[in-house]
């Protein structure tokens, strides 16, 4: 897919959210710095001027996506596309190589395209669980419709394979062990996400969205061990055990 070129609009402007990183800019020069926009039917992207985003591709993975979950609409997606790390960091004092914004709809990226930012706002609709879940949830969608491939992926490898090899080389964490945001920050992202990712589609492909997206709705990322467990049981009719049982005899499969 070529990136298509953006035209310069004076309508080009950035939310600053509220951050804490070292020197953030002030919000005319993000509006500098993203000075050039391109309207779609469901995103406003912004970036810099020389930079570009596949406007087309998001367009469709956006239909794939919210056909997937089950949202008839959403607010328009405010796309912020920046150069590098280095520049979204000095722009919005965050760093990273993305994040998302539920509340002002928007997503802050380095990617030209984007299968789990955006995620997390179509998730927003639904409810917000904890860190397991939603991270999880966004993973297990991290697919290209366009190109017919939807084998969620991690770094390019299936989540599943992921999955299957940290449980061959003794890596793979205890889901109890998960199930409170704070938790599931203290470990390595590179083994959460794809770990959690593979433990969503599981449940997704074995019970139904239905009762992944009741989990969100009844969900909080501030929820204690103890009321994830309750909700979990409630939803599903077993205990969050069972559950990664069945997941660990379906990916030994």
């Amino acid at each position: 897919m070529k990136r298509r070129a953006l035209v310069p609009s004076a309508a080009a402007a950035l939310v600053l959210l509220g951050g804490c990183g070292d020197s953030p800019l002030s919000r005319s020069e993000v509006a500098a710095a993203l000075s050039v926009t391109l309207e779609t039917e469901h995103h406003s992207f912004h970036v810099s001027p020389g930079d570009g985003v596949e406007s087309d591709w998001q367009e469709s993975f956006h239909a794939w996506a919210t056909r997937e979950i089950g949202l008839s609409s959403v607010p328009t997606i405010q796309y912020y596309k920046y150069l590098n790390r280095s520049h979204l960091d000095a722009l919005t004092g965050l760093p990273g190589n993305a994040w998302a914004d539920p509340v002002t709809f928007s997503i802050h990226t380095i990617w030209p395209t984007d299968n789990h930012e955006v995620v997390h706002l179509y998730a927003s609709r639904f409810g917000s669980p904890t860190a397991l879940f939603s991270e999880g949830f966004a993973v297990a969608h991290q697919v290209n419709p366009v190109t017919g491939d939807l084998v969620p992926k991690w770094s390019s490898v299936p989540v599943h394979t992921w999955a299957r090899r940290f449980r061959r080389e003794g890596r793979l964490i205890g889901i109890a062990e998960l199930l409170e945001s704070s938790d599931f920050r203290r470990f390595d992202d590179n083994v959460t996400y794809p770990e959690a990712g593979s433990f969503i589609r599981y449940l997704i492909d074995e019970y139904g969205l239905d009762k992944m997206l009741e989990l969100f709705r009844n969900g909080s990322p501030h929820q204690t061990d103890s009321e994830v467990r309750s909700i979990f049981s409630a939803i599903y009719g077993f205990s969050v055990e069972t559950a990664e049982e069945g997941w660990k005899v379906f990916i030994d499969g």
